[in-house]
């Protein structure tokens, strides 16, 4: 594993990115880290893309630390003997305008956006603030935890989890009460009863009566404010009754900013992101909440003169109503889509990385496959795939389709494909990454010639909730059935690499 200090210290200086329009969590994680690389002797500065920062309790807090933070433009860039550290986000989230920079590394808590090239990543979805995850370093290197940086970090962690209500993890927790020891609770109470202003309430209100309402999803156009303030007013709505999703979005000068809020039952608000910005703008998020950029020319050349409200509006209301939704164990694919539609197909006998899951963690895992972010745990294995990407399997069903592979000289496609972005395990106590320097580490399997499988491909998105977790599939992609308890999504390209089509007798 690579040893943050030993990275760090190899460039002449450090400058560390949060997201655009920084909110209090990545002000408390860009400050922390910046307290941390400082330790280590390395020139050190905070940049970030945005605008001025008006809202009072950020405001307050940079006043009342005097922390430094630098506005910087679009030509920004840094030198190849220089590091850029990208803090409470990641490139192609949406909310990161890009720096050019030749060495990056990534430190979020946010759901991975994919291959972006790195010389280290530490991305922790399950986390409720990157604050936390900054704790911990602090802790690890032995950093003396004064009260102006408990005070900052507290907060960070306070603003981020909806006042230690949501999405708090035992890590949050633990490191919850640890800032306890040192924080000033005066000033915090000062920063958490300080967040609007009397012209944001006016402009809250407006954006409430422009809401309007289908089935149990909400708009609403909120007039020209900051990012802080339209996610503010999407948990306002969010509590209205019998309303599970909420998007509120706000006309900017090259484009449009946009904030989601779902607490529906299987369509979550990162998904909806990135249905809404696919091929015209970036977004990303968390579960629960969501948000992204429409960039205005982008828009308007795919859009053929259709309005930004009728566009966005009827998106997202397609994507809600025409969403299929499957349940293993619950629901016949065979029965749903007709038995016509499918036809077999035989797994090629590929080899294939795994590890026992138990090896390395002791308690139940989450990991994003391509698929979608599912659960595993210890007694399960992990197989590693052509592209990166990972999936769970029961020991029961991997002795069915899998068989191991105990000469070293094959090549596993696995070994082919992993990157230096590499790919990361995380339990609630622990991280595992695999990359390229570790992945002949692990075991070799091999997939069995006779596993055929009924498949058919999607013309409808499509979800399927299985006991791994939520898989989601776009048009295009493919649905295999080993049984009716057990079936799943794969990518159109990925199918195309791992199996070969049958006819319905089951001959080539």
């Amino acid at each position: 594993m690579i040893d943050l200090k030993e990275l760090i210290t190899e460039f002449d200086k450090v400058y560390i990115q949060p997201h655009d329009n920084p909110d209090a969590d990545a002000i408390a994680s860009a400050y922390g880290l910046k307290r941390l690389v400082e330790s280590f002797a390395k020139d050190t500065e905070i940049i970030y893309h945005g605008g001025e920062i008006k809202k009072p309790n950020l405001s307050n807090l940079i006043k009342e630390y005097k922390i430094k933070m630098s506005l910087i433009g679009t030509g920004f860039a840094i030198k190849d003997n220089e590091l850029l550290i990208v803090v409470d986000g990641q490139y192609g989230a949406g909310n990161v305008s890009e720096v050019a920079a030749q060495n990056i590394m990534i430190i979020d808590h946010h759901l991975e956006e994919g291959n972006f090239k790195c010389l280290y990543k530490d991305i922790q979805p399950r986390i409720g603030a990157c604050a936390t995850m900054i704790v911990t370093y602090l802790q690890e290197y032995g950093l003396e935890i004064d009260e102006a940086l408990a005070t900052i970090l507290y907060f960070g962690i306070y603003m981020d989890t909806d006042s230690f209500n949501g999405g708090m993890t035992v890590l949050d927790e633990d490191h919850k009460k640890f800032l306890e020891k040192y924080y000033d609770d005066e000033v915090f109470n000062y920063l958490r009863l300080s967040t609007l202003t009397f012209a944001d309430i006016k402009t809250c209100a407006e954006g409430m009566l422009n809401t309007q309402r289908y089935q149990s999803i909400v708009f609403s156009e909120i007039g020209d404010c900051g990012d802080n303030l339209l996610g503010h007013t999407s948990d306002l709505l969010s509590e209205i009754d019998g309303i599970d999703i909420v998007l509120i979005y706000s006309i900017r000068e090259n484009g449009f900013k946009f904030s989601i809020r779902s607490y529906h039952d299987y369509i979550t608000a990162q998904e909806i992101a990135i249905e809404l910005v696919e091929g015209i703008g970036s977004g990303g998020g968390h579960c629960h909440k969501a948000g992204g950029f429409i960039i205005k020319e982008q828009f308007e050349q795919s859009a053929q003169n259709i309005s930004f409200d009728i566009f966005i509006r009827t998106k997202l209301i397609d994507y809600y109503r025409d969403l299929r939704f499957l349940e293993t164990s619950q629901d016949n694919p065979f029965q749903i889509f007709g038995e016509n539609a499918f036809f077999k197909a035989k797994k090629k006998s590929n080899y294939f990385r795994y590890l026992n899951i138990g090896d390395y963690f002791e308690n139940d895992i989450r990991v994003k496959t391509l698929e979608g972010i599912e659960t595993a745990s210890c007694d399960d294995k992990l197989i590693i795939g052509m592209k990166n990407e990972v999936w769970p399997i029961s020991e029961e069903k991997f002795k069915q389709r899998y068989e191991v592979i105990t000469e070293q000289e094959v090549t596993p496609v696995s070994d082919q494909f992993i990157d230096d972005y590499g790919i990361t395990l995380q339990s609630l106590a622990k991280s595992y990454r695999i990359t390229k320097d570790n992945i002949k580490e692990h075991n070799i399997c091999r997939s069995l010639e006779n596993n055929v499988v009924d498949a058919m491909q999607l013309a409808e998105n499509t979800k399927i909730r299985t006991t791994w977790g939520d898989l989601s599939g776009r048009v295009g992609d493919y649905l295999l059935v080993i049984d009716l308890n057990d079936y799943y999504i794969i990518k159109e390209d990925i199918f195309n690499l791992s199996y070969q089509i049958l006819d319905r007798k089951g001959q080539g």
